[in-house]
């Protein structure tokens, strides 16, 4: 809350959904978490459908935290070990849990599998954009880290670019870029221009690259940073 807006004007925020799992998506080229993205599926309740055998209209909210879980652990090199000790189960559960992922996303499992030993075979890894990061050994920190860094790197990246082409517009529209958090970006306008701008902001971040899925922004408004309420934007 003590993030507020001056008098007749509003904080608007544009925030990537679950981008990191898409640019997994876009990497591995697995074709289910394809299809899943590109019919606007919630991505977990998809997930947690398929590896716990249940329709997607009926899955838990435990079976959509254990899927979200291990979703993004395996996006951060997570094992078994880690997964047990996240959900607090016995890391034999955890195991057959993230078997049966693999089963559901081969695609996933070959990407995991391939890009660390691509990078220790060159020497380095590097994101969508070219930057690289060097590795030098072949200790666990530097294996995840080439399996992690192609994905949250170039998610980083996708921000940054959506950023260098929403500054032109700033003026136009009397809008300040105030704030960039991790995958969101935060702003300040006049509340009359407040839908207008809402429009371009979310056209440049859904069309800052081309993947192979769709990018989705969330647009929020609101008078502070705790309170921001979603709003509606048509296609950019």
């Amino acid at each position: 809350k003590a993030f507020v807006c001056d008098d007749g004007k509003v904080l608007l925020s544009g925030d990537y959904s679950q981008i990191d799992l898409r640019v997994l998506a876009h990497f591995s080229r697995d074709e289910r978490l394809i299809e899943a993205f590109s019919k606007d599926e919630d991505i977990h309740n998809f997930t947690a459908s398929l590896v716990f055998g249940t329709p997607i209209d009926n899955v838990s909210r435990e079976h959509r935290r254990i899927a979200k879980t291990v979703s993004f652990g395996i996006v951060y090199g997570m094992s078994s070990f880690g997964l047990a000790s996240d959900l607090e189960i016995s890391r034999k559960e955890a195991a057959g849990i993230i078997e049966e992922y693999w089963k559901i996303f081969p695609g996933v499992k070959e990407y995991v599998n391939n890009s660390a030993e691509t990078a220790f075979g060159r020497g380095y890894t590097e994101t969508l954009f070219g930057r690289r990061r060097i590795l030098t050994g072949k200790t666990p920190f530097e294996r995840r880290a080439a399996i992690n860094t192609p994905i949250q790197g170039t998610s980083s990246d996708i921000i940054k670019k959506a950023m260098i082409d929403i500054f032109p517009q700033l003026a136009a529209y009397g809008a300040a870029m105030i704030l960039q958090v991790h995958d969101e970006l935060l702003f300040e306008i006049e509340e009359s221009n407040a839908e207008k701008f809402a429009k371009i902001v979310c056209g440049f971040m859904e069309n800052a690259v081309k993947l192979a899925v769709p990018l989705k922004v969330n647009m929020k408004q609101g008078f502070n940073f705790a309170e921001m309420k979603d709003i509606a934007t048509a296609e950019f």
